[in-house]
């Protein structure tokens, strides 16, 4: 009897133990796919984590490299009578203020200021550095007689700082027209009944003709109602800014025969 006592304890022990082992796997897999779902969801998290603080591509990044920013703002042009075409040449950088926030539009304009605006703006190109000890203009000087725009003897080092005078800005203009812009001559008949001191213009070889382009390509007008050419007269900065910008932009220029 205490065998057969022994050995049902011993089945009951075994039976018991195997109920045990049966459900230990099914609670471990339940184990399981809760780790799963929660690891699914860390992951998601983690995901959905990184795009919210990852920094976002900047595309507007060239774009505003590229952007001009607002033109300076030069008190003594707000009311003057060159403003707009000042503007123009400013925003093609073309001519630019003075380091005290003035433009100074009613001051003089040398030789080598008025052929720096005139040619850069009309070529397109950046201003050529000068050798120690030069003046500041002789290299663009340089480049602008390789075009046939002046030449050393109109126009000597000596002649860079003087003033410069509407006889001069004329020829300049037009040799810039015709070299550079490649424009045709125009046709000047009756010129003398347009211009009021048309007789002492025609006295002057050197730039009668170019003062008789330029005034009826509508790039220099007279000082007055009756058409005074003036052209010993040295010019004012937004003079020179006035004539450059028609020089560039068809549209602005007056047509003295209309």
């Amino acid at each position: 009897m205490r065998i057969i006592k022994s050995l049902l304890i011993i089945s009951v022990i075994f039976l018991l133990l195997a109920g045990c082992s049966k459900a230990k796997p099914a609670e471990v897999q339940k184990s399981d796919s809760e780790e799963v779902k929660s690891t699914i969801k860390n992951e998601s998290e983690i995901k959905v984590e990184e795009v919210l603080t990852e920094e976002p591509e900047d595309k507007n990044a060239v774009a505003e490299n590229l952007v001009v920013g607002p033109l300076p703002v030069y008190a003594d042009i707000q009311n003057h009578w060159g403003k707009a075409n000042i503007d123009y040449l400013i925003e093609k950088g073309g001519v630019n203020g003075y380091p005290d926030g003035t433009f100074q539009p009613d001051g003089t304009i040398t030789n080598a200021e008025f052929l720096k605006i005139a040619y850069l703006s009309a070529t397109g190109e950046t201003m050529p550095e000068a050798k120690a000890g030069e003046h500041w203009a002789t290299a663009l000087f340089s480049e602008a007689e390789k075009k046939g725009i002046v030449t050393s003897g109109e126009m000597p080092s000596t002649a860079l700082s003087i003033l410069i005078t509407r006889y001069q800005m004329a020829r300049i203009m037009i040799r810039l027209t015709e070299n550079v812009l490649k424009e045709e001559a125009t046709n000047t008949t009756g010129i003398e009944n347009l211009m009021s001191d048309y007789k002492t213009v025609s006295t002057k070889t050197y730039y009668n003709y170019y003062v008789e382009q330029a005034y009826m390509k509508g790039l220099i007008t007279g000082m007055d109602d009756i058409g005074t050419f003036a052209g010993s007269k040295t010019g004012t900065r937004a003079e020179a800014c006035t004539m450059i910008a028609r020089l560039l932009d068809k549209t602005k220029r007056v047509m003295v025969n209309e």
